[in-house]
């Protein structure tokens, strides 16, 4: 290996361990401290007897476990049928549904929270409203503020994240062998378990584990459904030992024991998700040879298939876009068709172009989301690229530890970073806005790489060979070969972060400074502050704004085809 080679893997070596092993090493010490602040004095096991010896802390495990577990099961479920609807069969409106299943990922999820819960709040919501209308009864007899209810709102959440990680492995399937079971006499019902869920096997449990270490820690709806009924989860027992307090100190020292304890199991559930993804060869049914991805004909089942995708997107993107449309052009909450008695307002929406914190806070978000979604993307590329092509003892170290952040939740992250940096003043980055770009970063580096390896992985060695003839040293053939084909790819990459960048509340919640306000900590607090109104505004812009990202990211990828 070339001495700028081992070099360009030195330096990135150093950079993931400054971004993903000082956050753990400084949770791990909060942990034994009495204060939990690192640098002060003693050492105790105090916050591991405390937390674990709780007899609230199993009720709270079990909430997770059922919340994630369930969460899981209908994103995957819903989004395994879509795609093989999609991308396997003449459903009606492929082409647009293509687009229409990722729309939802223009909604924050703590937005789809609050749409849900203008839908379907016991005595408010807008369903529960007309019901009640109809039985006479006092309260609807949905309540979303509920574990039911919180685990059918992260299932719609996670369902586009599921389609996209399931797509690839589905449009890659040579139909061949499906075409012969059903010329033997093979049913289709049969065909499907038999051959098509055993070729996805490895894909589907790594899209479940991949979910599940996602959602194990995720604070957006269970912040916004769970809080109000009570349902507590560890991401928001987490927020409430930070910042609900009598005494007004956070108990940092049990959070950072809770948070290393869980970090244990998702780094397990972490190597699961890289084992299943390696079995995937195992499975591999596209050759050398041509192969065949014929349309199933639906026949005349195609009208009610094809009603499955679009009832997804109706309840999943249209019935929460349109309350929070109703609701933001009112002087305050009530159900549609009740006949407002103010009547319908812009004053929610001008209110927002003359407020300084809003225009503070937008302005936030779009340079933490550039800034983070153009370095996960150089990081990524530069890190699959060194941890596949070029070689070395450290190859496989980066290719672990740019995986490692999987299992470091939003949440965790970040408290850890607050332990990191009121610890090391000499980088005063703490309330900056450069913390959540250190957070941002490191969240989405995991993604960044497992996309960009995938791209890196189609390179054959004898174009390196051909550049290293003819004089190319490691920077020009970077620049030549490896930019201009991994483009796709790093486009992909950095739009994937810039979407989730500005979705992002859990580590921005926890890192929330008088110097780095961003729009979904101002949407929590005209939320939690009880002006649903004004925070049914901001959705409407920032949904618009994402669905317009999203549609060029769409424009783009068909583009390249």
């Amino acid at each position: 290996m070339k001495r700028a080679e081992r070099l360009a893997q030195g330096s990135l070596l150093a950079v993931l361990l400054y971004l993903v092993g000082a956050p753990v090493v400084f949770l791990a010490i909060s942990s034994f401290k009495p204060t939990g602040l690192p640098p002060d004095p003693g050492w105790t096991f105090a916050n591991y007897v405390t937390v674990f010896g709780d007899a609230e802390f199993a009720g709270i495990l079990a909430n997770t476990v059922a919340f994630v577990a369930g969460s899981v099961l209908l994103a995957v479920g819903v989004a395994l049928a879509l795609v093989l609807l999609i991308e396997r069969t003449d459903v009606m409106g492929r082409r647009m549904l293509r687009w229409l299943i990722l729309l939802p990922m223009a909604a924050p999820p703590l937005l789809v929270g609050v749409a849900w819960a203008l839908l379907l709040s016991p005595r408010s919501g807008t369903v529960n409203r007309v019901l009640q209308r109809w039985s006479g009864a006092s309260t609807g007899p949905f309540d979303i503020y509920s574990l039911g209810g919180m685990v059918f709102v992260e299932g719609l959440v996670l369902v586009p994240t599921a389609y996209l990680m399931l797509m690839p492995a589905v449009r890659a399937m040579d139909s061949t062998l499906e075409e012969a079971a059903l010329a033997s006499g093979a049913s289709a019902v049969r065909v499907l378990r038999s051959i098509t869920l055993s070729l996805l096997r490895p894909a589907i449990l790594a899209t479940a584990i991949f979910l599940a270490i996602a959602g194990f820690v995720m604070f957006d709806i269970p912040g916004v459904l769970g809080l109000p009924g009570r349902v507590f989860v560890l991401s928001t027992q987490v927020f409430v030992l930070v910042s609900e307090q009598p005494s007004g100190l956070p108990r940092y020292g049990e959070v950072a024991a809770m948070g290393l304890g869980v970090l244990v199991l998702l780094v397990g559930l972490a190597f699961a998700y890289r084992a299943f993804s390696r079995q995937a060869d195992r499975f591999a049914v596209v050759s050398g040879r041509a192969g065949t991805r014929r349309l199933l004909s639906l026949g005349g089942l195609r009208p009610w298939a094809s009603l499955m995708p679009w009832a997804y997107v109706m309840v999943a993107a249209v019935l929460p876009t349109a309350v929070l449309i109703w609701t933001s052009l009112l002087p305050y909450v009530e159900a549609p068709g009740s006949g407002p008695e103010g009547g319908l307002t812009l004053a929610n929406h001008t209110a927002l172009f003359s407020d300084g914190r809003m225009v503070e806070a937008v302005t936030h978000t779009l340079v933490v989301a550039l800034v983070s979604a153009t370095a996960v993307a150089v990081l990524a590329g530069l890190t699959a690229w060194f941890a596949r092509r070029g070689g070395g003892a450290l190859a496989p170290v980066l290719d672990i530890l740019s995986f490692a952040p999987v299992a470091i939740p939003g949440v965790l992250l970040g408290v850890a970073l607050v332990f990191v940096y009121l610890s090391l003043t000499v980088v005063p980055i703490y309330g900056h806005l450069s913390i959540l770009i250190v957070a941002y970063i490191t969240m989405y580096l995991a993604y960044g790489t497992r996309a960009m390896h995938g791209v890196v992985a189609q390179f054959h060695g004898d174009l390196m060979d051909a550049a290293s003839s003819c004089g190319a040293g490691l920077s020009l053939t970077l620049r030549r070969v490896m930019l201009p084909l991994s483009l796709t790819g790093l486009v992909a990459v950095w739009s994937w972060v810039f979407i989730h960048a500005v979705r992002e509340l859990s580590a921005a919640l926890m890192l929330r400074g008088a110097g780095n306000t961003v729009l979904t900590t101002v949407l929590w607090d005209y939320w939690s502050g009880g002006r649903g109104t004004v925070a049914a505004a901001i959705g409407v812009w920032v949904m618009g704004g994402m669905a317009l990202v999203i549609g060029l990211w769409r424009l783009r990828v068909a583009k390249d085809g």
